[in-house]
């Protein structure tokens, strides 16, 4: 995982290069590790770990975000790890206790209810350890 995120920490600029005609990137740095992180993914895990600098940082699990049906609903993971489902438009600020987040298989989780597809996994920097 470390290598993935630090290899998509570059974008491609407008500018060219002279020898060869292609796109310059940008190289992103981080001199430390942001508090939030979200994927697009197709695979949900409960903990992401990375490296920087020799220090190990791991970012837990914290919520869901759907889209279908021109409208967005989310899931909520508590630090005990259970999940919470909100839809806005039906259930306004009211979440709905779903259970153990130990009880979901990856797939329920891709979906949520009325077939809305996950678009992003947030994660939450949960610990930093040498």
């Amino acid at each position: 995982p470390s290598e993935w995120i630090f290899a998509n920490l570059q974008q491609p600029s407008r500018l060219l290069c002279p020898n060869c005609n292609n796109n310059i990137y940008t190289q992103i740095a981080l001199h430390e590790m942001p508090l939030f992180i979200r994927f697009k993914v197709e695979d949900v895990k409960v903990h992401w770990t990375f490296k920087l600098d020799m220090q190990q940082y791991t970012y837990r699990l914290c919520g869901f975000i759907y889209h279908g049906s021109n409208h967005f609903t989310s899931r909520i993971v508590t630090l005990d790890q259970q999940v919470w489902y909100n839809n806005g438009i039906k259930d306004g600020q009211q979440y709905t206790l779903e259970g153990p987040l130990s009880s979901f298989t990856t797939q329920q989780l891709i979906k949520a209810p009325n077939s809305r597809k996950l678009i992003l996994a947030l994660y939450v920097i949960h610990t930093l350890s040498d």
